[in-house]
């Protein structure tokens, strides 16, 4: 997982101490902003690493075409409490 602040003002926007965030990516253009972050990821930490065969290989595994097996995806267990889980879980919904 990553996490990234995309705020520049993000700890007193949090804090309370500013109204409004002050985005580092405009937010008019998903596009473009998806784009600019996927820029930086291959930058900061791509560049550094794309000597690797291990990473190269890792890097290549991770897809969205059908079926779709990246490192984001969590396969929900198959245990009778989950079950119950989403069970409650859809009644409350």
């Amino acid at each position: 997982m990553y996490a990234v602040s995309l705020v520049r003002n993000l700890t007193e926007y949090l804090l309370g101490l500013a109204t409004k965030p002050s985005y580092l990516i405009p937010l008019d253009d998903g596009r473009r902003a998806t784009a600019n972050i996927a820029k930086w990821w291959r930058e900061r930490w791509l560049r550094g690493r794309i000597g690797s065969d291990d990473v190269l290989a890792e890097v290549a595994r991770h897809t969205l075409v059908r079926p779709i097996r990246h490192g984001a995806r969590v396969l929900a267990p198959e245990s009778e409490d989950a079950q119950a889980f989403g069970e409650a879980r859809s009644t409350l919904g």
